[in-house]
This record gives structure tokens, C-alpha cells and sequence, in this order.
């Protein structure tokens, strides 16, 4: 099978890059190898309990199905190279709903070395454009509290002075979060083969008599291309959370951003 991502922009990440890189998966390994107990009767209870029923995004289907695949997606990238950090202690946001765990269900990329990319991908990756420390979101705590105590300041010096410091005498160049999660994907998908186009719109949606999508329309170089799928199509849309009318279509009301 060959994989082709189309990306109608310049760089690779879209608004992923911007994130920090969480993922709340309920029984993941690395709980597991921590010896911390979960179970997906539990995460469907702190589910069920913080959305409401009737949502149209997250049907009991759908969260159904998340809480089954998404440990074998971690453990599956795991397989592939993927490098997780368990994030301990990050408890739940509602942790005083039924079923929510008070240790950590949220795993997230370890700091990834930029010039591991091979060519000139490295210069396709989106990046934030402000300035960033390399850390994790446990790490980052101490930086938001770094005048709340000695140790917290002593760890927000390691971490924004003599870590990136470190980094430069050995001649690496770290990312963090949202960053380092694109950027070990698209290691990972770039030694399977996967094709990668950038500034590549896609048009149009091609369908079978039976209604069945069977490739798309691309716009590349000025010109449109007919690309055909012979094992489907996944679409990936970023900007949710700027569309007002989306919202509060399929989200719990009220949506405002402010």
C-alpha cells in the first residue's frame, strides 16, 4: 500500500505544532509500567459523566471506540519508535467526577532532535513562532511557579539556561510538545516510504456511482491533479476552535472562546 499526505500550506504540522502535545489515553502502557491502575469502565464513567448525553461529536459509540483503540494507537506507535512520556502527576481536569483518575491518563512525545530529519525536512516542519522552552509539561510547572519556591527557581534555571546551553555544546537542536509529536510522526512515516506534498490544496472529493470516495482532486503547481485511492481517503481539519458556527453546532453550549 502507498500512503500519500497532502498538506495545503508550506510546512507540516498545521495547528498541531502549536500544541502541547497531550494525549489522553485511559489505560495506556506506560501506566502499566508504572503500576498504575486503570481500567475502561472507570474512563467511561468520567467520560459519560463530563459530556453531555446527546452530544452530536461524541456519540457512546465513538467514545466507545476511543477508549478501545486509542492504548493500542500509543502502544502501536510505541512498536514504531515513538517515544512517550507517562505525564506524573497530571490528574484529570475534572478530577472530582466519577471515574476520573487522580494519577495520570495523559501521555505526551519526549523532546525530539530536529537534526535526526534527514534532507531538508527539517525546514518543512511548522514551528511556534515565538520563543519556547524544551520542556515537558510536567517540567513546565516549575517554570510558571519558578517564584514560588527555591527548588522551583533552581529547576527554571536548569531547564531555560543550562539545559539549551547543553544542547548547543553537543550540537543538537531539541523541540518539545506539539512540535516533537509532528516531528517524530513524520520521521516515523518518512522511513516507511510515506509521500509527503506540500502546497497541495485538495479540491474535490472523487466518489463511485455508489457513492463510495474513491481518490480526490489536488491543486499542486498550478495544476489539478486526479489522484485515486484505492483503500480510502482521511480527512484532517485544523481551525475548529476559530469556527463559531461549527461550535455551536457540535459542541456543548456555551462555545464562547472568551
Amino acid at each position: 500500500m502507498e500512503t500519500l499526505v497532502i498538506e495545503k500550506t508550506d510546512k507540516i504540522g498545521g495547528t498541531t505544532a502549536y500544541s502541547g502535545g497531550g494525549v489522553w489515553v485511559p489505560c495506556n502502557h506506560l501506566q502499566a509500567q508504572q503500576g498504575i491502575s486503570d481500567s475502561p469502565q472507570d474512563a467511561a464513567t468520567y467520560i459519560n459523566a463530563i459530556v453531555k448525553e446527546g452530544a452530536p461529536a461524541s456519540t457512546p459509540a465513538r467514545r466507545a471506540a476511543y477508549l478501545e483503540f486509542s492504548p493500542k494507537m500509543a502502544q502501536f506507535l510505541h512498536e514504531q519508535g515513538f517515544e512517550w512520556n507517562l505525564d506524573l502527576p497530571y490528574p484529570d481536569y475534572h478530577a472530582l467526577e466519577p471515574g476520573a483518575s487522580l494519577t495520570s491518563r495523559s501521555i505526551s512525545p519526549a523532546p525530539f532532535d530536529l537534526k535526526t530529519l534527514s534532507g531538508n525536512w527539517q525546514s518543512q516542519l511548522r514551528r511556534p513562532t515565538d520563543w519556547r522552552p524544551v520542556v515537558t509539561s510536567v517540567e513546565a510547572r516549575s517554570i510558571v511557579r519558578c517564584g514560588a519556591s527555591i527548588g522551583d527557581f533552581l529547576k527554571t534555571v536548569q531547564l531555560v539556561v543550562l539545559r539549551p546551553l547543553w544542547t548547543m555544546i553537543r550540537g543538537k537542536k531539541f523541540v518539545a510538545a506539539g512540535v516533537a509529536l509532528v516531528a517524530r510522526l513524520f520521521q516515523i512515516n518518512l522511513s516507511l516510504g510515506m509521500k509527503f506534498w506540500t502546497d497541495a490544496g485538495l479540491n474535490q472529493l472523487l466518489t463511485s456511482s455508489a457513492g463510495n470516495v474513491v481518490g480526490a482532486l489536488i491543486e499542486r503547481d498550478g495544476k489539478v491533479l486526479r489522484v485515486q485511492a484505492k483503500s480510502g481517503v482521511i480527512l484532517a481539519a485544523g481551525g475548529f476552535a476559530r469556527n463559531p458556527e461549527m461550535r455551536e453546532r457540535y459542541l456543548q453550549t456555551p462555545t464562547q472562546t472568551e
